[in-house]
């Protein structure tokens, strides 16, 4: 039980498919058993049963599940979703494809999550340039490898121009070692790494050629005006900032080959 209070409070909210995967079992109904006990709520969405990776139903915290998972909670943070209906359902499939993979990374990886942080587990940050992953997982290749900080990603939609450079720029600021040469970041990240991972074949066809090819990227900021104007001096990367990942709705995933 203390697991899945943690695992809402953590995400926000879940789903029966991800909790029976969290906990091994058999049961996909677990969130049901919680709900009856008080301990969550079941909101139905729009889009369960019709859209793939959306289930017929999220389950949130009831102020007892909540009081009980802050209390089994190394830190606290505000939890909106008390309020259920300010899950945003236009992100849900996002949210959850985020649940099952770092599911099957606890669970199957062929070197076990030593720690997991959702975004908002992160805390407030004063960084204006760096990116805020989806989720991070600590992790490490094998065991006589150091520890890494992995930031990842989950891309359902594509982005163009603009918000794609600025992606590229925030992430670049995120990282330990830049990916540049030709960008003068002040305060590097602490993230080892970024992972990516989509069920878009052509967006990741699409991101996997613009993170790695030989190409001129654009720094963004706003003119006297307000509006956006990119800066003169463009750069590029000399080694991807990206590995990608094709993944689907049930936390399956294998290494992108263009």
């Amino acid at each position: 039980m203390d697991d899945v209070l943690y695992w809402t409070y953590a995400w926000g909210c879940t789903s029966n498919q991800v909790v029976s995967r969290l906990l091994d079992i058999k049961n996909k109904n677990y969130c049901s058993f919680l709900e009856k006990k008080g301990l969550l709520k079941a909101t139905k969405t729009a889009a369960g049963g019709f859209v793939r990776g959306v289930p017929a139903h999220y389950y949130t915290l009831t102020r007892l599940g909540l009081e009980l998972a802050e209390a089994i909670s190394d830190t606290n943070h505000h939890y909106r979703e008390i309020d259920s209906n300010r899950v945003p359902q236009s992100l849900l499939r996002h949210n959850l494809m985020a649940q099952q993979l770092t599911v099957t990374m606890i669970q199957h990886g062929s070197q076990p999550l030593l720690g997991w942080q959702t975004e908002r587990q992160l805390g407030e940050s004063d960084e204006q340039d760096g990116k805020r992953p989806d989720v991070v997982w600590h992790w490490r290749s094998a065991k006589d490898k150091p520890t890494l900080k992995i930031g990842v990603e989950i891309e359902l939609s594509q982005k163009y121009q603009r918000s794609l450079d600025q992606f590229a720029y925030r992430v670049a600021c995120s990282l330990k070692r830049a990916p540049t040469r030709q960008l003068k970041i002040e305060s590097p990240g602490d993230f080892d790494a970024y992972w990516l991972f989509s069920d878009n074949l052509n967006l990741l066809r699409s991101y996997h050629h613009f993170f790695t090819e030989d190409r001129l990227h654009h720094r963004w900021s706003r003119d006297f005006r307000g509006d956006w104007i990119k800066e003169p001096e463009p750069y590029f990367f000399s080694r991807s900032p990206i590995v990608f990942y094709q993944a689907d709705e049930n936390g399956r995933f294998s290494g992108f080959k263009p």
